[in-house]
Formats: structure tokens, C-alpha cells, sequence
């Protein structure tokens, strides 16, 4: 420690003395440096792994069984690039290797097969001609005439109209019970019948470019035959009870089955009704018979659920009219009056001639 007025170069300090050393062992000979620099090492070469390359990259991968890491990438970090597979491909004059072929499947066979000789033996092949002439009678002829003409040169227009069925439906099942068997169609019949006596305008024919107004209100009805498509025609039918236009439909319709039809009996009407609903048609459209000036396709009742969510019925009408003849406004009042006597069929089982539903009470 150095004391008050001593000079600190006085002083001297413990083991600062010199020190014995021993000696040092003789230094080994370093080898002289190189004088030619050593390259810098190239930068390691990582290979992409599955999910740094898309789809048409492992498709190409695998398409020429090349692995990856055989490829450099040149896409951002590392990404292998579609473009770098295919420059490899051209470097190395690669081709792609065949599909590998698909094992079929290896079927056993059953425990007890039956033995050849017990199957029957297949029936003999018929000879296939290609095509089967059917010869077209002559109803079928003129029916397909009629109906081309009318297609083409008749324009027709359309409007359809639903309606609810359920007291229609009701109604009939009343009526059979009580030993009255009448069809879903003869109601049909009776409403238009009683709608084309308020909607005359509708009830009218097409002949030398004028509109004649039928005086008598009768119902063709469109009858499936094996000959064909015919329509006899229930006469005044807006004067006939339901029951009653029911057994003249079926007698007419026996009797167009077994061609014994009466011209008078299918030549004339002012309105045709088609009904389809027996076939499950929930709607189609019907070509106009002229001379009439309209046709009624009738479709099937089908199940819907009100706004309340009650199940209800209801049956679609498309009339074809002939916008010559009946103008828009005619052939809405009539499928309106066709659908106000289906929803309130208790006028339809009278047969006076007074009976019918007044349009403007109903709509209020």
C-alpha cells in the first residue's frame, strides 16, 4: 500500500518480482500458406419438399420418375417450378414412362357352382332387322293432317288456370256412396258446359274466315282408341245432369272402342275437353280441333298444402284458343267461371237449365 508522501514507482508490489519460468516447448513448424485462394463453397441444394410444388408438377414428377431433388428449383424460396421439370425433361431427353398396368381383380369362385349342363340353355337370338314397319291406318292419317294444319296455321294462344278439388272429390264420394258412380271427368264435363253457357264468346267455330257462334253447347270428348285419338260429342250437355253425361260418356266411349260410331256421333261439337289426369299428367298442352276455336287439357290433382297447412288438391286446366276467334279477356272470364263451379260443385249435380253461378257473387 503506498503511504502518504511515498512515491507509488517506490514501492514494491508482492510477485512482481521476475518469476522462473520454465522452458517453453519448441514451437512445431507451420506449414508455409498456400498461395492459391480456396473456391468458395457452393451454396447447399435443398430438394423441395411435396408441398412446395402444385399439381402439374407432381404429375410431371411422376410422369417421368424424376425425384425431386434431381431438380433445381428456381421459384420464389425454393419453389420448384413446373417450367424447371420441364427444362430438366429437355436436358436429360426424358420419356414418360408407360401407365402401369391394372391387376384385375381376382374373383373366387362359389363353394357349389352349378355345372353347366344343369343352366338352361339361352333362347335362340332373333335376327335384327334394324326397324319394324307399323302401317298407319287411315284415321291415324287424317287425324295427323288435321292436327299439322291446325298447329300451323291456326294461332293458338294459351291460359291455365288451378283449382282446388277437394270439395269436388268430397262430393263424388258422396254421390257413390249413395249408389251414384260418377268420375272426377263428368264434373269436368258439366263445368264447361255451364261456363261456356256465361262465356258464349267462347263457345263458337272458325269456317271461311269468320267467327260463328255455336246455338247448342256440345262437349267433344277425347276418347283413346287403338286406332287413334277420337272425340265424340256429348250434345247439350249444359242442359244433362253429371250422372247422366256420365253414362253417355261411357256408352259413347264403348262404342269408339269397338268402331261402331255414328258420324253424327263424332263429327261437330264446339269445344273439346282432353283429359290426361288418369295417366298422372299433372298439365300438358292441346292443339285446337277445328273448326272450334278451343280445347280444354285437363291434368290430374295434385297435393299441395294450404297457407294454413291443410293437404289440399288441386287440378290443372290449360285451355288452347284461337286468337282469332277468342281474345284474352273471353278466355280469362271463362276459366275463371270453369274454376268457381269446380271449388262449389253443388250447382253441378242439378240439370235445369237456370242453374249457374253467378260470377260477381262469389267475388265478393
Amino acid at each position: 500500500m503506498v503511504a502518504e508522501g511515498e512515491d507509488w514507482k517506490d514501492v514494491a508490489i508482492p510477485g512482481s518480482g521476475p518469476v522462473q519460468s520454465a522452458p517453453a516447448p519448441a514451437a512445431k513448424p507451420v506449414p508455409a500458406p498456400s498461395t492459391t485462394a480456396p473456391a468458395p463453397a457452393a451454396p447447399a441444394h435443398h430438394p423441395p419438399k411435396p408441398h412446395e410444388y402444385g399439381p402439374a408438377v407432381h404429375r410431371l414428377l411422376e410422369q417421368y420418375q424424376i425425384s425431386s431433388k434431381d431438380v433445381t428449383p428456381s421459384g420464389r424460396n425454393s419453389k420448384l417450378l413446373k417450367l424447371d421439370v420441364l427444362k430438366f425433361i429437355d436436358q436429360n431427353k426424358l420419356q414418360p414412362l408407360p401407365p402401369r398396368p391394372v391387376p384385375l381383380p381376382v374373383v373366387s369362385k362359389p363353394a357349389a357352382a352349378a355345372s353347366a349342363s344343369s343352366l338352361p340353355p339361352p333362347p335362340p337370338s332373333k335376327p335384327r332387322s334394324g326397324y319394324t314397319d307399323i302401317e298407319v291406318s287411315s284415321m291415324r292419317r287424317t287425324i295427323a293432317k288435321r292436327l299439322t294444319e291446325s298447329k300451323t296455321q291456326i294461332p293458338h294462344m294459351y291460359s291455365s288456370v288451378e283449382s282446388s278439388m277437394d270439395k269436388t272429390m268430397a262430393l263424388r264420394a258422396q254421390l257413390k256412396s249413395a249408389g251414384v258412380n260418377v268420375s272426377v271427368n263428368d264434373f269436368v264435363i258439366k263445368a264447361v258446359a255451364l261456363a261456356l253457357r256465361q262465356c258464349p264468346l267462347v263457345n263458337c267455330l272458325y269456317t271461311k274466315d269468320e267467327v260463328v257462334s255455336h246455338p247448342t253447347i256440345d262437349i267433344s270428348v277425347a276418347v283413346a282408341t287403338d286406332n287413334g285419338l277420337i272425340t265424340p260429342i256429348v250434345k247439350n250437355a249444359d242442359d244433362k245432369a253429371v250422372d247422366a253425361i256420365s253414362a253417355e260418356v261411357r256408352e259413347l266411349a264403348n262404342k269408339a272402342r269397338q268402331n261402331k260410331l255414328q258420324l253424327h256421333e263424332f263429327q261437330g261439337g264446339s269445344f273439346t275437353i282432353s283429359n290426361l289426369g288418369m295417366f298422372g299428367i299433372s298439365e300438358f298442352s292441346a292443339i285446337i280441333n277445328p273448326p272450334q276455336c278451343a280445347i280444354l287439357a285437363v291434368g290430374g290433382g295434385q297435393p299441395f298444402i294450404d297457407i294454413h297447412g291443410n293437404p289440399v288438391s288441386r287440378m290443372t286446366a290449360q285451355l288452347s284458343y284461337d286468337a282469332r276467334a277468342i281474345s284474352e279477356t273471353a278466355a280469362a272470364e271463362f276459366l275463371q267461371v270453369f274454376k268457381l263451379y269446380l271449388e262449389n260443385p253443388a250447382a253441378l249435380v242439378l240439370s235445369s237449365p237456370a242453374t249457374h253461378i253467378k260470377t260477381q257473387a262469389y267475388a265478393n
